[in-house]
């Protein structure tokens, strides 16, 4: 099957939609697609190939706008945080919210799990980064930033890093065993607002408000902290608002503010396909956990589900 848009979710939020991210419940074994907007709300949305996507919860709690959603490895707890100042934890099968943790005068701006789901990073519009461990909820960790606002932030999927990525455009690689800053990224000079870690934790990609893309090989980070600049990719009209790698690694998507979504191959540092289903800037994609489908939200307020070819 080719390159297609399987599902168009109209007005699937009341206002824009800000935030997602797709995992599958080891619990339920159900694939929940999460979103969260700027109607205060996040949605847990269900994805099965026959009815497509269904409405599982809608959790309110947050009463400013929500801006970032991660869940845990298993599928099971979700954290949200908004504009209120707070990060919000739900169980994923009840809805029920399980915890807040109150972020004061740091205010949260972005959230991400550990791949061991034993830890949550909390990025601040204070260029402060803090880590808490979920079971307890305690703070075990505060990284400061070289950067300003925190606009992005993503664990290695082997546990070792967490990137972050600021508004003023250095991206920042920290060793999560001693918090030690390993390197800084000056290669764009504006806001960074997406990065990701290929499966193998081997390269870090970065989009930009500069319109480009960059492909960084972080393998051997461990040995050295002269990091590889790979490629710089062009092809977007506008900002680049997100990026996401497949599960496999061989390809990764992009969305940006020019209303496009476009899928990379890794390898050949090509486009392979661009999407042109949203009439407002895209602000978030997710692919679903087997990396067949790929998801993306815009501040359309809808929702598209896409057939990515692996």
């Amino acid at each position: 099957m080719a390159f297609s848009v399987l599902q168009t979710k109209s007005d699937a939020h009341t206002e824009e939609i800000w935030a997602c991210t797709w995992v599958r419940s080891v619990k339920t074994n159900e694939h929940l697609l999460i979103t969260g907007s700027l109607d205060d709300s996040v949605k847990v949305w269900v994805w099965d190939e026959d009815r497509q996507l269904e409405l599982k919860h809608t959790l309110e709690g947050h009463c400013l706008g929500v801006n970032s959603v991660t869940a845990n490895a298993e599928g099971t707890l979700l954290a949200s945080s908004a504009l209120d100042a707070t990060v919000k934890f739900w169980d994923l099968e009840s809805g029920e919210e399980t915890n807040v943790i109150e972020s004061n005068e740091h205010h949260a701006w972005k959230v991400a799990f550990s791949p061991d789901s034993r830890l949550i990073a909390v990025g601040t519009q204070q260029r402060k980064v803090h880590l808490f461990e979920v079971e307890s909820r305690k703070m075990v960790g505060d990284l400061d930033t070289t950067g300003k606002f925190i606009m992005a932030l993503t664990f290695s999927p082997n546990g070792k890093y967490l990137a972050t990525a600021s508004i003023d455009g250095p991206v920042n690689i920290y060793d999560l065993q001693t918090s030690a800053l390993l390197t800084t990224l000056d290669g764009h000079a504006m806001p960074v607002r997406g990065i990701a870690f290929s499966p193998d934790s081997s390269m870090l990609v970065t989009a930009s408000d500069d319109k480009h893309i960059k492909i960084y090989e972080v393998r051997r980070l461990d040995q050295s902290t002269d990091v590889h600049l790979a490629a710089t990719l062009y092809g977007h009209g506008s900002w680049v608002a997100d990026v996401k790698f497949a599960p496999d690694g061989k390809r990764f998507a992009t969305g940006s503010a020019d209303n496009t979504v476009k899928v990379w191959d890794i390898g050949a540092r090509d486009c392979l396909h661009t999407f042109t289903a949203h009439s407002q800037q895209v602000t978030g994609i997710a692919y679903s956990p087997n990396g067949s489908r790929l998801a993306s939200i815009s501040d359309d307020r809808s929702i598209n589900i896409y057939n990515v070819p692996v």
